[in-house]
C-alpha cells in the first residue's frame, strides 16, 4: 500500500473544517476496505494560535486499476479557525491484518 495527502486543501465549515484530500494505491495483498486517520495542525502552540483537527474515513479498493482518491473532512472540536497558508497535515491507513501505514506532508490550506 502507498499512499499521500493532496498539498493544496481547502477550508471549509465556517473555517473550523479542512477537507483532507489523497489518494491511496492498493496493491495485491491489501485489504478490500481501510479506514484512514486524518489530522492537521496549524499555527503556533507557544503563542496559543494552534488549532487542529481530525477525523476518519473508510476507503475502499477501485474496482478497476489500485489507485483511488479519497477525501475526509478534518474537524477542530476544541475551538479555534483554519486560516489560509501553511499547515501540517498526517494520515494513517489501519485495518486489519495491516501494519499502519503512515504519511504526512506540510500543506497549503486556502478558502
Amino acid at each position: 500500500m502507498n499512499g499521500n495527502i493532496d498539498d493544496w486543501l481547502d477550508i471549509v465549515s465556517g473555517d473550523t473544517t479542512v477537507t483532507v484530500t489523497g489518494w491511496i494505491d492498493f496493491q495485491p495483498g491489501d485489504p478490500n476496505n481501510v479506514q484512514v486517520w486524518v489530522g492537521v495542525g496549524q499555527g503556533d502552540k507557544k503563542n496559543a494560535t494552534a488549532v487542529y483537527g481530525d477525523g476518519w474515513v473508510t476507503v475502499s479498493r477501485p474496482a478497476a486499476g489500485s489507485r483511488t482518491a479519497w477525501q475526509c473532512p478534518a474537524l477542530i472540536s476544541g475551538g479555534g479557525t483554519f486560516k489560509n497558508g501553511i499547515a501540517e497535515a498526517g494520515a494513517v491507513v489501519v485495518a486489519g491484518g495491516l501494519e499502519p501505514y503512515p504519511w504526512g506532508r506540510d500543506v497549503k490550506l486556502k478558502k
